[in-house]
């Protein structure tokens, strides 16, 4: 007899300025070979939206009183699974995570380095009132694995510790990095994760969910999402921090690439049509045009920035 709960599931947190982004994740998610249920913590989808998404993952609806810093935890707290992936709509999963799954089902939390792997701070102890912490590789919050008892007493524990939080000093309200909590939840969570004990974590390298620019990376099959370093290491997925592709101009990469690819080829689950995706995506002579001049324009918005603050400095200058 089947069981009526999976073995595993994708738990993501959005909203329709997410669309597109987890279109590409649902549809990668099923080209690499992932039949999984994804749930999907519903932040505010338009009803267009929840149409063209509702044969493809399930709705968890959400408090919309709750800060949107703890939407993460809902969708895996409410319909938790064997082996849960929490994974966020900015990720392109490039090969598929089954010894991840598998590794979980051993009792580790799996997790990948972030960017700033040496972030530590010893007042996340007494702030949140625990023990002594170990230091050990920072990680980000965007793809993390556990089974249903470890997975769910973190959940609870990051949800409680985030309401800790004061979300005027974070990344959310402009605030520091000094803050012990800057990066909100993520803060929260490596803050338990040094409490757990090292044998139940299994904490990967970053290069295996790298982030912009992708340093290093070729693709080696663009139908298959498979990419490498040039060492042979493959990773498991491409994260898109901070400004995204489909929202705006950023630098082209391997990620726009597979982006465009996820978004409309007629071999993914759910195909969209061309005018619901921006130009710069789209095939063809001028979405090569569009491509270019929006990497122009994202090359060019950071020492437009310099530059306007030099001339602000010049102005308070003369008229000091």
């Amino acid at each position: 007899m089947t069981s009526a709960t999976p073995k595993s599931a994708f738990y993501v947190a959005a909203d329709s300025r997410h669309f597109l982004g987890l279109v590409a994740l649902v549809n990668s998610l099923r080209l690499v070979g992932h039949d999984d249920p994804i749930y999907v913590g519903n932040c505010g989808f338009t009803v267009a939206h929840r149409e063209r998404l509702a044969e493809h993952v399930t709705f968890v609806e959400m408090d919309r009183a709750r800060a949107p810093h703890l939407a993460k935890v809902v969708a895996p707290l409410a319909r938790p699974t064997e082996v849960m992936v929490v994974i966020d709509a900015d990720i392109i999963v490039t090969r598929p995570l089954t010894d991840l799954i598998e590794e979980a089902l051993t009792g580790k939390i799996v997790a990948f380095a972030d960017g700033v792997s040496h972030r530590f701070d010893e007042r996340w102890s007494e702030l949140l009132g625990l023990g002594p912490l170990r230091r050990q590789p920072y990680v980000n919050s965007g793809l993390v694995i556990a089974d249903r008892e470890l997975g769910t007493t973190l959940l609870r524990q990051v949800a409680l510790g985030s309401e800790q939080v004061d979300l005027d000093s974070t990344t959310l309200g402009g605030g520091s990095p000094d803050y012990p909590f800057f990066y909100v939840d993520q803060d929260v969570l490596n803050a338990y994760l040094a409490t757990y004990p090292e044998e139940s974590l299994a904490l990967l390298d970053h290069r295996l969910t790298p982030f912009p620019p992708f340093a290093g990376l070729r693709v080696v099959d663009e139908t298959a999402l498979r990419c490498s370093y040039e060492d042979g290491l493959e990773p498991f997925a491409l994260h898109h921090i901070a400004r995204k592709p489909w929202m705006a101009a950023t630098r082209w990469s391997i990620y726009s690439r597979f982006l465009g690819r996820l978004l409309l080829g007629d071999d993914v689950a759910l195909p969209l049509r061309r005018e619901e995706v921006p130009l710069r995506l789209r095939p063809g002579t001028v979405g090569w045009l569009e491509k270019r001049r929006s990497d122009a324009l994202a090359a060019f918005s950071p020492m437009r920035g310099r530059l306007g603050l030099r001339r602000w400095l010049a102005g308070h200058t003369n008229r000091s």
